[in-house]
């Protein structure tokens, strides 16, 4: 019987012990424990500025755009793009390209208001095709408002997945714009950041366009 009592004495007095450090040292326990609580919510993301995939659109410039514009013709430009959000070029596709190539810019590179077939990734598409006699496949991923990092973040999205044999970045305009006014990729109006905070009270601008009619 002693030994059962001696144990129950040894735990008695350990829960007391126990029970004596957490009303003494509670109060401080944060200070020295590790927060095991972390938050993996989707509050933040990167910023892929893009056209939504497989949209068919016409577009047609403002009577706003048009004031500050030069020998742009007021009529319906094609916007066909493709299921990675690419701006197709109107040439026929090939069936096993031995060249891809990979355009990716601002509204230079995207040239929405020009014809579909002049705009000069088909221009390119078609010329590299009759020059060298080889299955060329050109993708249109030009953005308005794009600059390097946004490029960047597409190509090794889904840029580098489709196997490029080549990618041309064009951003010169962008990258300046943007540099000269903040110093930074990383300091940029809310619609043209690199991660959006979705917590912010701010919205971050729409990239969507009003398309005159729309098929998916």
């Amino acid at each position: 019987m002693s030994l059962i009592k001696n144990t129950f004495v040894v735990i008695f007095f350990s829960l007391l012990t126990l029970k004596f450090f957490d009303i003494i040292f509670g109060p401080f326990q944060d200070q020295f424990l590790v927060n095991t609580s972390i938050s993996k919510g989707t509050a933040r993301s990167i910023n892929l500025r893009e056209f939504s995939p497989n949209q068919y659109a016409v577009v047609r410039p403002s009577d706003y755009y048009m004031l500050g514009v030069e020998n742009l013709d007021q009529i319906d430009y094609v916007m066909d793009l493709d299921e990675n959000g690419f701006i197709r070029t109107g040439n026929p596709k090939s069936d096993n390209p031995e060249i891809k190539i990979l355009f990716l810019g601002g509204s230079t590179t995207e040239t929405m208001y020009v014809p579909e077939k002049q705009r000069f990734p088909s221009i390119v598409e078609r010329t590299l095709r009759e020059k060298l006699n080889k299955n060329v496949d050109v993708l249109n991923s030009g953005v308005s408002g794009n600059n390097s990092m946004h490029s960047l973040l597409i190509l090794l999205s889904k840029g580098i997945p489709l196997k490029p044999s080549y990618a041309v970045l064009m951003h010169n305009h962008n990258d300046f714009a943007v540099l000269y006014k903040t110093e930074s990729y990383w300091i940029a109006p809310s619609g043209r950041s690199l991660i959006i905070d979705h917590n912010s009270h701010f919205e971050s601008a729409s990239m969507s366009i009003s398309y005159r009619f729309l098929k998916q």
